[in-house]
């Protein structure tokens, strides 16, 4: 478990399981990810089996004062290459600008450069999640590339923007606990 004064990010437990479905199935979740689709428990508790045989990289349920709000993790680790993907990263619509997102992604940079040892961590977002672009580029991501066209939302094409960061990169900065 990773723990700071506002939150804590631990594992999975199977009650958590119909909440990650109602996030998943939820308004908010469609417009927040380009990759949606519609989940069923029976789905989630397929997935979840999956997951603890690690098939699924490494997720975690962000938690505040012992409720969940939200999820964050890995996935498409390359420990040879000491290299992964940030993503599945969700905060439920009640649970936003309180800096729980902020604090939970600095957790998992630390996490991925301390101690699973990455050299590098990138993501993908599309180009209109101003945002999350804004949060990344305040850790020091930076963007890397851009898939032109690449994701179909919402009735338009939209470009998929790749950010990453080194390790050699990673400077912890005083002002990611400022709103």
């Amino acid at each position: 478990m990773l723990e700071s004064e506002k939150l804590k990010v631990r594992a999975i437990e199977e009650e958590d399981l119909p909440k990650m479905v109602e996030w998943r199935n939820s308004l908010d979740a469609q417009k927040t990810f380009y990759e949606y689709e519609p989940l069923s428990i029976v789905k989630q508790r397929e997935w979840f089996k999956e997951y603890l045989q690690g098939k699924h990289g490494k997720l975690w349920i962000i938690e505040v004062d012992n409720k969940a709000i939200g999820t964050i993790g890995f996935h498409e680790i390359d420990f040879r290459n000491s290299h992964a993907k940030f993503g599945r990263f969700y905060i439920e619509p009640d649970s936003r600008k309180q800096g729980y997102g902020r604090e939970a992604l600095k957790l998992i940079i630390e996490y991925g450069f301390n101690h699973l040892n990455l050299n590098r961590i990138w993501l993908d977002t599309i180009n209109g999640n101003a945002q999350a672009i804004f949060l990344y580029k305040k850790f020091g991501f930076v963007i890397e590339g851009v898939l032109i066209n690449h994701i179909y939302k919402d009735g338009t094409y939209c470009n998929l923007l790749i950010m990453g960061m080194c390790k050699a990169d990673f400077k912890p900065n005083p002002d990611w606990d400022e709103k």
